[in-house]
This record gives C-alpha cells, structure tokens and sequence, in this order.
C-alpha cells in the first residue's frame, strides 16, 4: 500500500482530493466558495454542475480498472498482485435475514477493502485526463493561462464553466466516457447552479434529462449557493 500511494501521488491530478494524504473535504470546499466569491465580485457569470455517480464502486469495468492501472504507470507486478486479489471476489445477498449463496463478481472493486477507495481514485484520474483532452481552454479562469474545470472528491465530481454550450459538449463527452469505464451517471442525482448568469436558464442534459437547476446545493456536508452565500 505505501508503495503504491508513492505512484499514486506522484501522478494524482491536482483537483482530486479524495483518499489523499493532506487533503479533505474542506479544501474542495473553500476553493468552490472562493471561486464563487471572486467571479462574483467581478459579476462574471458561472455555471456549475455537480455530478453524481449510480454505484459507481460497484459498477466499474475491472478490465478498464487494469488499463488504468498500467497508464499511470504502476509497476507490473503490482498490477499482477491485484489482479490475484480480484481473481476469485465473490458477493452475498442478504433476503428476509437469510444470506444467499456466494456469486462471483466481475465488476466494481471489493467492498470493504482498504485498497478500494485508493484503485477507484486511478480510474476517475484517467477518466477526467481522457474527458478534459479536447477541453484545455475550457472552465474558469483563475490566473492568465491558468484554468479550472473540474473538482473531485473520489466520485464526487463538480464541473466549472461560464458558457453553457460548452458545458453541454463536456457534459456528453463525459458520459459518452463513463459508459466505455462501465458506469453512468444518475441524472436524477445531478444538478446545476448559476451564479450571475444574465441570459435565460440553460436546459442542460445527461442523456435524455435535464440537469435540474438548484439555488443551493449541500457538497461534502457543506451547503453552497449562488452569489457568494455559503453556509456551514
């Protein structure tokens, strides 16, 4: 473990925060809100979606999972080690207070293991560096030649931008992405929030369905609403 986390931070995206020494929630949390406050105060308009992950541990693909794996560059015998791990994962359902018989699983990574959260971490890293490709002038500006368009907390993923036709095109090639991992979004889940935005409502959509547009939104514990209110 300790030998895979040198790899793993070496080569982490610096907007992931999930599972990481150092980091938490409240840095996620105080840059949105500063974000917020500065485009605020110069009255720049904002949009941000804030997504959300159906079972996304139970749901991943284990071959995208070794795929991931090797491209950010964990040794071979590491990757081997785990796969060993995986070889026989078996699940219980529990019905009416009786446990069923064992069924192998193929996807999703090991409830319960330490190892879980810190795996799933690589795939949403590859996940994001394969989305934000065709993207690189697209989010917010934080300093010239710098910009923000995504935060993750594992998969916890919120997205930043100030055109809504844009966001829409990243928003498709996201999912378009996430069902190549094995996983979906649930649109249900998502929603938007617009911060001095001047022209109409944008009718965003995953799929077929419409992100819902929301004043406030509760985002790792902490509420976030528009124009630079934020309450603990």
């Amino acid at each position: 473990m300790r030998r895979l986390s040198g790899a793993r931070e070496a080569q982490t995206r610096e907007s992931q925060a999930g599972f990481r020494p150092g980091r938490g929630c409240i840095d996620h949390i105080f840059t949105l809100r500063q974000i917020l406050e500065h485009r605020h105060s110069y009255r720049r308009p904002t949009v941000i979606i804030f997504l959300d992950l159906k079972a996304a541990f139970d749901s991943v693909d284990r071959e995208v999972l070794w795929r991931c794996l090797a491209v950010k560059g964990i040794p071979r015998k590491y990757i081997a080690l785990i796969k060993a791990l995986y070889s026989y994962s078996y699940s219980q359902v529990r019905a009416y207070g009786e446990l069923s018989s064992e069924l192998m699983t193929t996807s999703g990574v090991r409830q319960g293991c330490p190892l879980s959260p810190f795996l799933f971490n690589f795939i949403i890293d590859v996940l994001m560096d394969l989305t934000l490709g065709d993207f690189s002038d697209s989010g917010i500006d934080l300093l010239p030649g710098n910009n923000l368009v995504d935060l993750e907390y594992a998969d916890d993923i919120v997205l930043l931008g100030e055109d809504a036709d844009e966001m829409q095109s990243l928003l498709n090639t996201l999912s378009r992405n996430l069902r190549m991992f094995g996983m979906r979004f649930a649109p249900a889940k998502c929603k938007m929030m617009l911060q001095d935005w001047t022209t109409s409502t944008p009718s965003l959509k995953i799929g077929s369905e419409v992100v819902e547009h929301v004043d406030r939104f509760t985002y790792l514990g902490s509420t976030i609403s528009q124009c630079q209110r934020a309450d603990l």
